[in-house]
């Protein structure tokens, strides 16, 4: 057994992607198309790089859901061994999320982001391009229709910069946690696995315009969580966190990045005084696709395409 064919059988969730990808790629052949085959972690992905990546000159994307960094690996490598032994000659590019990869040191995301057909999110991931100034000032002025001489839109940016800098002090302090339990977790010095997938932030945080307060007793959660800690957790933690401060736009998580756009947005939307006429309702499992025309497109995509591609 080859190891792409023990990757398939082992991999969790690989199989289904795999013959999904197969039967597209035969069906390519037999109509004499060449495509340029995208693989993301989820499904989210394809709304914020297809359009980009056209843009940039693409033509002819074909892409899957992997659900999960690991798999995208998975798939590239079976790719590349198919190639190799000359059964494949395809274009094919792999896109992941730098998580909190390069904060904690993690041996391999050197080589990810040093491989040419591997795109590494510049940010803990795609979310982070949502949530900074830039992005917020588009949306006030192309959905909001105000201009920057506005009251409202200086008062609106005034309150967005004000909230978020509450936000990041309250969130950073998960993000140091997760951070620190995976280092360690990955070492295999905690062996409690930990959804924190579920950790919303409305169980997070009191949200309003006048102000950003914690809801959730932190370090409470993750102790009752994890049990005892590693005998250097603490002072890793401290580390971890002051890697994390340097810039938090960027470092800390994406999920709950965009999510704080989202809920400053819904209140716009739901004030009753100062913005009663402002109004632009989205809904929150859409945010990718209905704000990817505003998000930040990072320098590095388009070097990663030419790289990739030779365009």
């Amino acid at each position: 057994m080859s190891r792409a064919e023990k990757l398939i059988e082992e991999t969790h969730n690989l199989t289904s992607v795999w013959m999904n990808f197969n039967s597209i790629r035969k069906k390519h052949i037999r109509k004499q198309k060449l495509y340029i085959y995208c693989f993301y972690e989820g499904i989210d992905d394809s709304k914020y790089f297809n359009h980009r990546l056209e843009s940039l000159g693409l033509n002819g994307l074909y892409h899957f859901e992997c659900k999960g960094k690991l798999n995208v690996l998975a798939m590239r490598e079976i790719i590349l061994e198919k190639n190799n032994s000359q059964q494949y000659k395809i274009s094919s590019l792999f896109f992941i999320d730098k998580d909190y990869d390069e904060i904690i040191n993690n041996d391999k995301y050197i080589s990810w982001k040093n491989e040419k057909d591997i795109y590494v999110t510049p940010c803990y991931s795609i979310e982070n391009c949502f949530s900074t100034k830039k992005v917020f000032k588009r949306i006030l002025q192309s959905e909001f229709n105000l201009k920057e001489t506005d009251i409202l839109y200086k008062k609106l940016l005034k309150l967005f910069i004000q909230r978020q800098k509450e936000f990041h002090d309250i969130i950073l302090e998960v993000n140091t946690w997760i951070a620190t339990y995976k280092y360690f977790y990955d070492k295999k010095e905690i062996s409690e696995k930990i959804n924190y997938q579920d950790l919303n932030l409305k169980k997070i945080i009191n949200f309003s315009f006048n102000s950003i307060s914690k809801k959730l007793d932190i370090d409470n959660f993750f102790n009752s969580k994890i049990g005892n800690l590693p005998e250097k957790f603490l002072e890793k933690k401290e580390e971890l966190k002051t890697k994390l401060k340097n810039n938090t736009n960027c470092n800390l998580r994406g999920k709950f990045e965009i999510d704080f756009l989202y809920l400053f947005i819904n209140e716009i939307n739901n004030d009753t005084n100062d913005y009663k006429k402002l109004s632009f309702h989205i809904q929150q499992k859409n945010l990718i696709s209905n704000l990817s025309q505003y998000a930040i497109t990072p320098k590095y995509l388009k070097k990663y395409i030419k790289k990739a591609i030779h365009i």
